[in-house]
């Protein structure tokens, strides 16, 4: 993946975080994709969304190859054929989440000639906000320009970590956190819940932190955050979860937003490895 570093700008909380909100919920309407058509996989990625020329793009609907997207910035739904060709696509601003599954709906049907089954909609917990509610999707340009820049530079970041790190898996984007990571295994062999693993991601905020912050979960989670190695940049979250995380003030105030990232991922991957024995 040839791309370079997209600038972090610094935005106002509450803005960000009403943006985020609003495009985790437009998210969810692709996301039904993977839950309607894409053969189910144990690891559930085939839930997943992957990070394309800057848009979430659902897997290919298994029986008719159809596949759909979210550009983020605009929060703009398109759908394609099995050679990735633009079919439709839809604006959502000033529409509602219902009025977001119609039209995806609409056009699944139309595609395959009302073949394929309802369109089942992803059924994870939510956070709160208006559009659930049936307030109309709000487009702020700033914030959402913000938002895509953080997931550009982390799957940029996460698809050039395979070079280093040989273990590290796909780089996906989970829609019931809306976080994008990877999965560095250390026991390939073994199932996600018996094996040793290091999560590598990037969530765009959350009820532990309400702005962007990157993380390093090691797994099996420690029992004691004491058993944890120090950290040169970034600091460990033992509350709930945990991880070696850097936050978006920490990201922002570098003056080199890349190199403190890589400095982190550095540190903090090798910290995780030392802490599980590998």
């Amino acid at each position: 993946m040839s791309l370079s570093w997209l600038p972090l700008p610094k935005i106002e909380t509450a803005n960000l975080v009403s943006a985020r909100l609003q495009m985790h919920w437009a998210a969810q309407v692709v996301a039904s994709i993977g839950y309607s058509y894409v053969e189910a996989l144990p690891d559930w990625s085939h839930l997943s969304l992957e990070w394309i020329d800057g848009r979430f793009v659902t897997h290919q609907a298994t029986e008719f190859g159809f596949c759909a997207s979210l550009e983020p910035t605009s929060l703009t739904l398109g759908f394609y054929d099995i050679e990735g060709r633009l079919l439709d696509e839809q604006p959502l601003n000033g529409y509602s989440i219902e009025e977001a599954y119609g039209w995806l709906a609409g056009a699944i049907r139309s595609h395959t000639k009302n073949k394929a089954s309802d369109l089942v909609r992803p059924d994870h917990d939510m956070p709160e906000h208006g559009i659930s509610g049936g307030d109309n999707f709000e487009i702020s340009f700033d914030e959402f320009d913000a938002l895509a820049s953080w997931y550009h530079n982390a799957a940029m970041t996460f698809d050039q970590m395979s070079d280093v790190h040989e273990d590290a898996g796909e780089v996906l984007c989970w829609p019931h956190h809306f976080d994008i990571a990877t999965l560095i295994r250390l026991d390939p062999e073994s199932d996600d819940e018996s094996g040793r693993s290091i999560g590598v991601g990037m969530s765009p905020g959350d009820t532990s932190y309400p702005d962007p912050y990157w993380y390093v979960m090691p797994w099996p989670r420690p029992e004691s955050a004491t058993l944890l190695p120090s950290l040169e940049v970034g600091s460990w979250h033992t509350e709930g979860w945990s991880g070696a995380v850097l936050t978006s003030a920490e990201t922002l105030a570098a003056d080199n937003q890349q190199a403190v990232v890589s400095e982190f991922f550095e540190g903090g991957i090798s910290a995780c490895r030392q802490f599980l024995g590998s």
